[in-house]
Formats: C-alpha cells, structure tokens, sequence
C-alpha cells in the first residue's frame, strides 16, 4: 500500500454530488448551486460511499476517483480506526421537499441485519429553509399497533400523526422506529446512517409500493420527538453539541473570523456549511463553502482552521457505545 505524507497529501475533500429524481422533489437544491435543472431533484448524496452510490473526488490530489476506491486503498488513514469502505457508516444529504414526502419508518440494526442485510437507519434533519407552515411529522398521538394499521388501511392515518412547524435553524433527530415525513416546503440537510432502507406506511395515494406490515414490525410507538429551535443563537466559535446518538454526533458552530477544529479525534469527519460562507484550510489545501454544501474530512488530517462567518456542522461517527474510532 502506498504510505502518504500527511502534511503533503491530505486535504479536504469535496465530493461530487449525486442528484436523486423524486415525484415528490423541486428545483432548490440546483438554484442553490448556481445550476440550472426543470428536472424534480429530491435528493443530493454529497457524502456517499456504497456499492450502489459513491462519489467521485472532486478536488485536489485523488480528483476523479471513485470516492469507495479510495477508500479500499488508504482505510485508516482516510477513515480512522474501525471503519472501512464495506462498513462505512455516515451518508449526507440535502433533501428538497416540494411536496410531502411519504409517511414512514425505518428499522433498527437488529431488524435490519437479519431482514435486510445492512445496517438500520436513524437520521437527523437540519433545516436550512422552510416555506411559512411548512410542518414535518414526528411520531404519533396516542394509539396501539392494531389502532394505526387499521388506519392506515382505512384513510384514517392522518389523525395519529404529530405535525411540528418548522422554521430555518431547527434540527430534530429521527432515531429508527419513529414514525416521520417531511412536509411540503421543507430543504434540509439530512445526516443518517449510511442506510437506505425505508418502509412506507402510506403516501397520500401516490402509485408506490408501500411496505406496511415490516413497518409495523418496527414502528415504535413510544418515541417522542425533540425539536432543537436554537439556530443561530450560539455563543461564536464554540462548537455545541446538536445530536448525540449511538451513530454519529453533529455540533454546531457559528463562526466569525476564525475557528480551530479540535485535533486528535482519530476518525474522519465531515463538515456541512448551513449558512454563510467559509474557507476551509487543512493539511495540502482549502476549500470554500456556501449554504449546502459538505466537505469530507479525512482521519489523517489534523489542524483544520475554518474562516468567515457561517454556521457549520460538524459530524463525527460513533461506535455503538458512543465512543468515537479513536
């Protein structure tokens, strides 16, 4: 394997993005690039390394490679300890809701192991815009499984769900077994397990399969959601923690002037710009970011310094007990 010099060849790297078609997707992720598309785009995988979707290197030294290829050669120091491009563990992406997306639920790792093959899928929504009423749904009033099934079935689905108004700066954390959509008029960043396992419960009579019985196999009806609506309010150049799962953690940190990313982690991180406009610097380069876009910062690379002034997200996995690769 070819051994890198740090300080020579690691940097931070923007990925090529991967743009997703959905009946239910519009033109903001583009416009928001300065690109031009009448195409319904839903999605835009920036962070993505699997078999079936994986980014290309769009900067610096390993411009043009296949970001999964990449990964098989120069794991550790790309990655950190504990990960590999077979179990790579985060996926980023924006989602442009111009229409409601559908009602659904996604299985934990147990479940998803044994039925799917893969890992399960708790996520995190950020909201970088949102229309006036623009709403997300996050679990459900009070009901039983037999109650919420013979809804579904009936067209009745509607009066179990929990709708919350959103607004630009909120987050909320969508562990797997919550019952949630988001609403129309909604452009989030969405942080997730590198999953991409969903099981619809309806959705408001579009012709999709919808996948009811796994999904009430894992629906959980006892999560409650948490809206956090400090966006914006941070103390400057203190990162802040936003989610906290046994997956991924995201801290938040407005920026004005400069700001040190904490060294020594010992695995990769990315970071998501949410507002305003930065320069990224570490290691063989920089890179500047405006509102949407993520960078992947590799293990190896230490002594990141942020200038501007934004707001950006900082995602580091986790191992099951919380802990960090390191």
């Amino acid at each position: 394997m070819e051994v890198l010099n740090v300080q020579s060849t690691w940097y931070p790297m923007r990925l090529s993005s991967i743009y997703r078609e959905k009946i239910w997707g519009g033109t903001q992720i583009p416009r928001l690039r300065g690109e031009f598309s009448d195409r319904c785009i839903g999605e835009s995988w920036d962070i993505a390394c699997r078999s079936d979707s994986d980014n290309r290197v769009a900067n610096g030294r390993f411009a043009g490679e296949l970001f999964r290829t990449l990964a098989k050669r120069q794991g550790k120091a790309l990655l950190g300890d504990g990960w590999s491009a077979a179990s790579f563990p985060l996926l980023v992406k924006l989602i442009d809701a111009r229409e409601p997306l559908s009602v659904q639920v996604h299985p934990d790792d147990g479940y998803a192991g044994r039925v799917e093959g893969c890992s399960g899928k708790t996520e995190m929504w950020y909201v970088l815009d949102a229309q006036p009423g623009a709403c997300l749904i996050a679990g459900v009033r009070s009901c039983t499984k037999a109650e919420l099934r013979d809804a579904v079935l009936t067209g009745r689905a509607e009066q179990y769900l929990t709708r919350i108004e959103v607004h630009r700066g909120d987050s909320i954390t969508i562990p797997s077994g919550m019952v949630h959509a988001l609403g129309a008029g909604c452009l989030v960043v969405e942080i997730q397990q590198n999953s991409d396992v969903t099981y619809r419960l309806f959705d408001y009579g579009r012709p999709r399969q919808l996948q009811l019985e796994r999904a009430m196999d894992v629906v959980d009806l006892g999560l409650q959601p948490a809206v956090d609506s400090a966006g914006g309010d941070d103390e400057a150049n203190r990162a802040l923690p936003l989610c906290r799962n046994a997956h991924f953690r995201v801290d938040r940190v407005n920026v004005r002037g400069h700001w040190l990313l904490p060294s020594g982690t010992g695995s990769f991180r990315t970071a998501t710009c949410v507002g305003g406009t930065e320069l990224l610097t570490g290691g063989a380069g920089s890179e500047r970011l405006t509102k949407g876009d993520s960078l992947f910062l590799p293990a190896a690379l230490d002594g990141c310094r942020v200038d501007g002034a934004c707001t950006l997200l900082i995602t580091t996995p986790q191992f099951g007990d919380g802990g960090t690769g390191a």
